[in-house]
């Protein structure tokens, strides 16, 4: 999403956005499967930052379209 993110002029900023984001998933995601394996006690937690990162993201970026339809959706007035 963040590719077709960029090519669109109104959302541009959600794209570099959707790339940060996915490198934390990818990261904390990567950190949470470790500490599982090797019996770490902080396992669970990165689990929830992990979730927690990916639901801000889709929050995020819901309420980016929504105000960018909203603005641009407006009727061109004829006169």
């Amino acid at each position: 999403m963040g590719f077709w993110f960029r090519n669109n002029a109104l959302l541009c900023k959600s794209g570099i956005y959707s790339f940060i984001s996915v490198a934390a998933v990818f990261l904390s995601g990567g950190l949470a499967a470790a500490s599982i394996a090797t019996g770490g006690s902080a396992g669970g937690l990165i689990e929830r930052i992990t979730i927690g990162g990916y639901l801000q993201w889709l929050l995020i970026i819901a309420l980016m379209m929504f105000s960018s339809e909203t603005t641009s959706a407006l009727p061109v007035s004829e006169g």
